[in-house]
């Protein structure tokens, strides 16, 4: 049987080509496997982003912000503010997502892959507001994070 952070992996996989139906299937059975509120966290934070790939914007906002409240570390905050940041961001709240940003960036100085998210996210944030200048600082950041985690 399968933990509650292999099915969250698996449904992050899901999510990351394109499968969102069956992401949600996979963290419904994750949900019921958790044992820790950083694992719930993470389990409502791919969920966020997979609600908001197929449309459900209220869902996707509640889901990320029961993630924020839900972490225990600060690592698992990290991530699921970044989460939330790029919920907020395509749900027309920038200001919000910004914030969000910010603080996940705060807290991901020593995870480079998810502090590389934070700040292509961020980026392209900051490019759709016309904000060339932090965003290629952003997209930088991105590439030396990116680069830190081999990737």
């Amino acid at each position: 049987m399968l933990s509650a952070s292999e099915l969250q992996a698996r449904a992050k996989a899901a999510t990351n080509v394109g499968h969102h139906e069956r992401a949600l299937s996979l963290l419904d059975r994750a949900r019921a496997r958790a044992t820790t509120d950083d694992e719930r966290a993470l389990i409502e934070g791919t969920a966020g982003y997979a609600h908001l790939e197929l449309g459900h914007l209220d869902q996707a906002r509640r889901v990320t912000d029961d993630a924020v409240r839900l972490a225990a570390t600060d690592d698992v905050r990290g991530i699921v503010l970044g989460q939330r940041a790029v919920v907020r961001g395509r749900t027309g709240a920038r200001e919000e997502a910004l914030a969000d940003f910010a603080d996940a960036i705060a807290l991901l100085h020593h995870r480079p892959e998810y502090l590389g998210r934070c700040l292509l996210n961020r980026g392209t944030l900051r490019l759709r507001a016309a904000s060339v200048r932090d965003a290629t600082d952003d997209f930088a950041g991105a590439l030396a994070a990116f680069a830190a985690a081999g990737l």
